[in-house]
């Protein structure tokens, strides 16, 4: 998982003014640009960046990691400051400015924390759900540990619901399952049911493979309400008896898309360059293979940049559903190289088209 890299790195950054005249910022190109890049708030870079709609042409955008200051005269980010969780607010409309002067959620002029843990830190993965009237949110346990490779134990994960647009208290202790289960990555609700798509080693081998659980729309936040597929049974299964159902990572989207008439799975492979797709003709399968659709956006001068966190934002595409919206993050595991990269480490919002793209859907019969 990505997404506590920036928080492991937040002491270097403080300190850490690299010259910008050596770097390579990663060109923008037609049809990309930065969210939320210019923003009245002091936040000079986050990850995650999913959405959730509100109705009424306003939609929730929720971020892990974001770091508060500002921007040197040569490029660089001067921080002084950060939150593990931020959320904003935004008009749909305003997508093609990439919501440009869109302000974060705060209280008393600072940036708040949307996750507020009972102990160690808790990252929002991404995926959201409008619950009633309030919002359900998938994440992450961890807990600082110099002695593992990346510094911290993940210690659970889970879904935490509370009120739309406040801190949202989590008793992760006496809410989270364990680390030994997959990670909840992916969530869709279709038809009355809400689907959850849970990823990691934890469930087989290779690039995150996934289970996908199910559960009445009305329960979509009780993660014990959900019946795992299991291939010529259906839903019938416990997690430890559920089917491996698609290849994952720690955090994307799958939708139902209008124009292909079918499932869309929509997120980018652990270290690869590209924003990918798979279809499907039912929420467990059978996928598709891979096709790359949007190559990354990274600079050429760190080859230890990479992306990751894809999530579409189906209430941006077009009517059709021909044309989605997405977004993806970008990082370095070098922390000097991204501070002096003032693009990484920032959510880029582009679109495909799917016809394009040459996606299309293999029509098989499934046991649901």
């Amino acid at each position: 998982m990505s997404w506590p890299l920036a928080s492991i790195a937040f002491a270097t950054l403080m300190s850490c003014h690299p010259s910008a005249s050596t770097s390579f910022e990663p060109a923008t190109p037609s049809g990309e640009c930065l969210l939320f890049r210019n923003n009245p708030s002091g936040v000079i870079g986050m990850d995650v960046g999913a959405s959730v709609s509100l109705g009424g042409g306003r939609s929730l955008f929720i971020f892990g990691d974001t770091f508060l200051g500002s921007f040197n005269a040569n490029g660089s980010r001067n921080a002084s400051g950060a939150v593990h969780s931020s959320v904003a607010i935004v008009e749909d409309a305003q997508s093609a400015s990439c919501f440009s002067g869109t302000a974060f959620l705060s209280d008393a002029g600072a940036v708040e924390q949307i996750l507020d843990p009972t102990e160690d830190m808790a990252w929002p993965l991404g995926p959201a759900m409008v619950d009633g009237g309030g919002l359900a949110l998938l994440y992450t346990w961890v807990k600082s540990d110099s002695s593992q490779p990346l510094g911290f134990d993940t210690l659970g994960n889970g879904i935490v619901s509370g009120a739309l647009g406040s801190p949202i208290s989590l008793d992760v202790a006496a809410l989270s399952a364990p680390a030994t289960e997959a990670m909840p990555a992916a969530w869709l609700v279709h038809d009355g049911y809400a689907y959850l798509y849970r990823c990691g080693t934890q469930v087989g081998p290779g690039f995150d493979p996934c289970v996908v659980g199910r559960a009445p729309a009305a329960s979509l936040a009780v993660l014990a309400a959900y019946q795992y597929f299991v291939a010529g049974a259906g839903y019938t299964g416990s997690y430890a008896e559920a089917t491996i159902v698609t290849e994952g990572t720690a955090a994307f989207s799958v939708t139902y898309n209008a124009y292909l008439s079918a499932y869309l799975e929509l997120y980018v492979e652990p270290f690869a360059p590209w924003v990918s797709v798979r279809t499907a003709s039912a929420p467990e399968g059978p996928f598709s293979s891979k096709l790359n659709v949007w190559p990354c956006s990274l600079p050429a001068d760190d080859p230890n940049a990479y992306c990751y966190a894809a999530f579409e934002h189906p209430q941006l595409d077009s009517a059709s559903g021909r044309r989605v919206a997405f977004s993806y993050s970008t990082n370095s595991t070098k922390f000097a190289s991204m501070l002096s990269h003032p693009n990484v480490n920032w959510p880029r919002l582009a679109s495909v088209d799917l016809a394009d793209a040459g996606v299309v859907v293999a029509r098989v019969g499934v046991l649901r």
